[in-house]
């Protein structure tokens, strides 16, 4: 699961606080990306997605940020999304990066 706090080329200068977190998931999707393409080059048939799960409820989402968050969602729905945009995905898409809207996302 990844965020798009972790996406390189949409950096999100005003999520203050937001560093390490924003680092953990970067590093996650390097990592995922290399996974990816080794385990394609192996003949693996495993399909490894990042997947930004949109704005949703939770713990961390609780805290206050200092910035508007806007389409908040429960973690139910979510979930529902994911598994569609999980399903909807072949070896071809495997290293890509998507939103819980099925829309990709940019690196």
């Amino acid at each position: 699961m990844s965020s798009d706090s972790g996406s390189a080329q949409c950096f999100r200068e005003m999520e203050d606080g937001f560093a390490a977190y924003a680092a953990s998931k970067a590093a996650l999707n390097q990592a995922l990306r290399h996974m990816a393409a080794e385990l394609k080059r192996k003949g693996d048939k495993t399909v490894i997605l990042a997947l930004h799960p949109g704005e949703v409820t939770t713990d961390m989402a609780s805290i206050e940020v200092g910035w508007e968050v806007e389409g908040q969602m429960s973690p139910q729905q979510s979930v529902v999304d994911c598994i569609k945009v999980i399903e909807s995905k072949s070896l071809e898409d495997s290293g890509t990066f998507w939103t819980w809207e099925n829309k990709p996302y940019p690196w």
